[in-house]
């Protein structure tokens, strides 16, 4: 669920941010430093990564990648 703009939140971060945009950056680490709070993380900050998914043979081969064994140049 996304968050309504509200006139009455400290910063707007509702928009594209250019990284030579120092005001809209430095209002974007204001944001992010709400968000998170140590002390509000009685277990600490919790992280996690994805796996990739494993490569899908689908679609049409690209050109420069090797042909499936199936086809033949010959």
């Amino acid at each position: 669920p996304w968050c309504r703009f509200n006139k009455n939140y400290p910063v707007n971060i509702n928009h594209v941010i250019h990284y030579s945009d120092h005001k809209a950056v430095n209002a974007l680490r204001y944001a992010l430093s709400y968000l998170a709070k140590r002390e509000q993380k009685e277990c600490g900050i919790i992280l996690k990564c994805s796996g990739l998914p494993e490569k899908s043979n689908r679609g049409r081969p690209r050109l420069g990648s090797p042909l499936p064994e199936t086809y033949s140049l010959v």
